[in-house]
């Protein structure tokens, strides 16, 4: 092999380890279908507790409860975004 031959290896292998290093870091952002999961498995959590307990709605503390919980997970996602989209901007300011 040539020296041209052996920096052309190099630079492709440099360039495909920045590509899967690239396609990682899009795969973690966050999507829509997280929230929806979150969203969707409290509200089945809490179904579960009304079935099981069909009192479990009749007590204004347990209602207070679940809507504490639902906000909560609403507020955590919201700031989880926030965070996301404030390293999103970082990388593109590095990237340039």
């Amino acid at each position: 092999m040539t020296k041209e031959e052996l920096e052309a290896q190099i630079t492709l292998k440099e360039m495909s380890e920045k590509e899967l290093l690239k396609a990682e870091f899009d795969n973690l952002r966050p999507s829509v279908w997280r929230f929806i999961f979150t969203m969707g498995s409290s509200f089945f959590f809490i179904s579960l507790m009304f079935w099981i307990d069909p009192d479990f709605g009749g007590e204004p503390t347990s209602l207070y409860l679940i809507f504490l919980i639902l906000l909560i997970n609403a507020n955590t996602y919201y700031e989880s975004d926030k965070i996301n989209k404030r390293i999103d901007m970082l990388y593109k300011m590095l990237k340039d």
